[in-house]
């Protein structure tokens, strides 16, 4: 229930009031509705706003509130003042001639006008869909939506499963890393954040990686890796739920339990190359590190979060903790609120780091999240800006043995360049959330350091949320392939996994509430302050209660995939590669459910094997042989590697001739067998899986009524079937009884999966408490009026599982 101001709430239920409406429309796309004929409301002759409800749940069935609902509002335009509609929309004269009248944002306000004054109420905000105009009748018909304006963004979201092929196994069970799924709510705001509806501040457009952690570590700028070495999915999201953090001021952070680490990894979106002392005339470069970190002046400033990048060239073949000898910028931020700044080289684990420099703030902060930034300045010197909360902190201590770039004398890596990415690498015990890295030519000044921006929640034009998210019920093992699909129909389809809720209220925020959210609100919502309407607003109500709309058993079924190391793309000719002498070439394949390829190649003999199964699938492989005689291996000096791997959907091969032969680059001796394999890892075979809950007690009486639920890509694990099994069977096992067309006064307040209670004759033993579903709002001549399609939770003479109002909680064991 939208909480209107006092003014406002007392004019609605003036028995005095007089309704009307005010239309504004911004046909310059300022958001200030600045245009001389912004304002038609008084062209408008007649209004009508639909909110009805597109339910997940079988229409037999009682799922309670659930689905998705995009609101319409339709306006019949006529006369008005100065021009009229026609005029407006049509004459060749019309201040609006030449503009694009579609997709400009619209709003509606209700208006109630009273002895002790007017006052208005927002009730719609949305984009112009169409509008037809009449030649001869000189009227305009225009229609608007209200998710207009994220329908047709594109949405690609990462490929990515777990590591564990057990969908029984949990976060904390084995091999934890492999095992932890994550939350299907981060694919909600990710979707959302790619549509440009943001729960927390934006993205900066020169960000290299990005990591939101809102219900996993998966990145939403940068590119996952294969570090097969540390274990084979060392780089999988270590994000734990029974953890979880719901005070983060945008979203959620990831708060872990004392002494747990998560660890994020990916490489940077394209590479970072500093000036060094072999080539000092590289173009100097800014880096930032950043991220929102819940602290305390009490805290222990043991428990630390890093942010790390690492500038040489990284072999991901190598233990990931070995990168650690490499030059590498680093941000930690301590529990108590202290932070430190450094670059460094030499493996810490060997206790002799060398800190080329390094920063350090003890500044007191009030306990909670605070934004903490290093911006480091490379040339061939280092110089570091540390803020807090976007200002920028004065050091408390200033060290390091070299204020130099020398990454000759730093490790292993070799020199940063154009053809290897960073590696990115959060390892965190705080909570912790929207990390970010990102660079810049220091020359663009003070753009290089952090931005309002990045610390301000953005706003919808009105002033408004732009989004208002809850965590999901159910946790995902991987990631259906969502690859340019329009954002609004994919929500629907990920929100649908969970018979959750996808709509818009008046104000134009996104609402995505997950199948325990829309529980609670149908069972919090019952009491004393529930709006009650009696005979003298609301005419007849039938009730009609059947056997057939009952279950008391549920069955939720799910698709768990995981996965597997493997060949995820070989050669078919063996001489299909011709390269000669110094000659480079590129060629690009698609890929399809790959979440990660090895792109380093390690060569091997030009031997073919005897069982070409068998062979290491961690490794990316290939030979090569002479053109002059293919039975011979060619000379050393040739090269091949993957390259420009598209968004997991494809990748580049990269092929590098020696300088004294022409070769045959992927073939085995004899030039009949071709030898480059491309390891990585990828989707298994889909396991099917099903929970099943029972009301035993009522199956008892009435004997079982089972359903189950079609089978959906986006529910995956045993635990996520068996919670929404659990919560569904508490609806199904009360059967549906729908209420339609119960007309009301106009309430702007009112929205969906709201709850109200039908009062009626005395003798009755208790009020229907029912759910809100649909919204028809109209204003002609007969007023403002409210048409409802309810949902009932409860009708007289019964009573609803765990409702404060009827005074019974259930009690049933599942």
């Amino acid at each position: 229930m939208l909480t209107l101001p006092a003014s406002f709430r007392a004019a609605v239920d003036s028995l005095e009031r007089s309704p009307s409406v005010r239309v504004v429309c911004d046909w310059n796309g300022t958001g200030q509705y600045d245009h001389p004929e912004s304002d038609i409301t008084s062209m408008v002759a007649s209004v009508k706003l639909n909110r009805g409800t597109s339910t997940y749940s079988p229409e037999d069935l009682n799922a309670g509130g659930n689905g998705y609902s995009s609101g319409e509002l339709t306006l019949e335009l006529g006369g008005g003042d100065g021009f009229t509609a026609y005029e407006l929309f049509a004459g060749p004269t019309s201040p609006l001639y030449g503009k694009d009248l579609t997709n400009r944002r619209i709003e509606a306000f209700a208006v109630f006008a009273t002895s002790a004054g007017a006052q208005e109420q927002r009730i719609f905000s949305g984009f112009v869909r169409e509008f037809t105009v009449r030649r001869k009748a000189r009227t305009v018909t225009l229609v608007a939506n209200d998710h207009l304006d994220i329908s047709d963004d594109n949405v690609t979201l990462p490929l990515w499963a777990v590591g564990t092929n057990s969908p029984y196994a949990t976060w904390d069970s084995g091999n934890a890393k492999a095992a932890r799924s994550i939350l299907l709510s981060w694919c909600w705001e990710e979707t959302l954040r790619q549509a440009g509806r943001l729960i927390a501040p934006p993205i900066r457009t020169d960000a290299q990686a990005h990591w939101s952690m809102s219900g996993s570590l998966l990145p939403s700028v940068g590119r996952l890796v294969d570090g097969w070495a540390t274990g084979p999915f060392v780089n999988l999201p270590a994000f734990e739920p029974e953890f979880y953090e719901g005070t983060a001021p945008f979203g959620w952070g990831t708060a872990l339990t004392p002494g747990d680490v998560s660890t994020a990894l990916c490489t940077t979106k394209s590479a970072i190359v500093a000036p060094t002392s072999a080539n000092p005339g590289n173009t100097p470069t800014s880096v930032g590190l950043s991220g929102w970190f819940k602290v305390s002046p009490t805290g222990d400033a043991g428990t630390v979060s890093n942010v790390l990048l690492y500038l040489e060239k990284t072999n991901l073949l190598d233990n990931v903790n070995q990168q650690d000898n490499r030059m590498r910028l680093a941000l930690a931020v301590g529990q108590d609120g202290s932070m430190a700044a450094a670059a460094v080289s030499g493996q810490p684990a060997s206790g002799s780091p060398t800190f080329r420099r390094a920063d350090r703030s003890t500044k007191a902060l009030t306990a909670g999240w605070h934004h903490y930034a290093a911006v480091f300045d490379l040339s061939t010197t280092i110089a570091i800006t540390i803020q807090i909360d976007g200002v920028t902190v004065s050091p408390t201590s200033t060290g390091g043995t070299a204020n130099t770039l020398d990454f000759a004398a730093s490790g292993s890596g070799g020199y940063p360049d154009d053809a290897r990415t960073n590696l990115a690498r959060f390892v965190g015990s705080l909570p912790s959330h929207h990390v970010s890295i990102w660079s810049a030519p220091t020359s663009v000044g003070a753009a290089r350091f952090v931005q309002p921006s990045q610390i301000t929640l953005p706003k919808l034009p009105n002033g408004f949320p732009m989004v208002q998210l809850t965590r999901s019920l159910t946790e995902l093992s991987w990631i259906p392939d969502v690859h340019s699909v329009g954002a609004w129909e994919s929500l629907k389809e990920q929100v649908g996994a969970e018979y959750g809720g996808l709509w818009m209220d008046c104000n134009g925020t996104v609402h995505v509430a997950s199948r325990a959210t829309i529980s609670a609100t149908a069972s919090n919502s019952i009491g004393p302050n529930t709006p009650q309407y009696d005979d003298s607003v609301v005419g007849e109500i039938e009730l009609t209660p059947r056997a057939d709309t009952k279950r008391n058993s549920v069955t939720v079924p799910g698709r768990f995939r995981n996965a597997v190391e493997t060949v995820v793309w070989r050669s078919q000719g063996a001489l299909d590669y011709p390269t000669g002498i110094n000659q480079s070439w590129n060629t690009s394949y698609p890929l399809s459910n790959v979440t990660a390829v090895v792109q380093k190649l390690s060569t091997v003999g030009v031997t073919p094997p005897s069982n070409t199964d068998i062979v290491d699938v961690r490794l990316s492989t290939a030979s090569a042989v002479k053109q002059s005689d293919n039975s011979q291996a060619a000379w050393p000096g040739w090269a091949f590697n993957v390259r420009g791997y598209d968004g997991q959907r494809g990748f580049t091969l990269f092929g590098q001739g020696n300088t004294t032969e022409a070769v045959f680059i992927g073939s085995y001796a004899g030039g009949q067998q071709a030898s480059i394999r491309v390891a990585g890892r990828q989707y298994s075979d889909v396991q099917l899986i099903q929970k099943t809950q029972t009301a035993q007690a009522d199956a008892d009486i009435y004997g079982t009524k089972s359903y189950k639920l079609p089978e959906s890509d986006w529910r995956q694990t045993y635990a996520s079937c068996a919670a929404l099994a659990l919560n569904l069977v508490t609806s199904y096992t009360h059967g549906l009884i729908q209420i339609s067309n119960i007309t009301l006064p106009h309430d702007p307040s009112r929205e969906l999966f709201d709850v109200i209670g039908l009062t009626g004759d005395a003798t009755l033993t208790g009020t229907i408490t029912a759910q809100i579903v649909g919204i028809d709002t109209t204003l002609s001549t007969a007023g403002f009026r409210d048409s409802l399609t309810l949902i009932v939770l409860a009708a007289p003479g019964s009573a609803l599982w765990d409702s404060v109002l009827q005074g019974w909680e259930s009690n049933w064991n599942a």
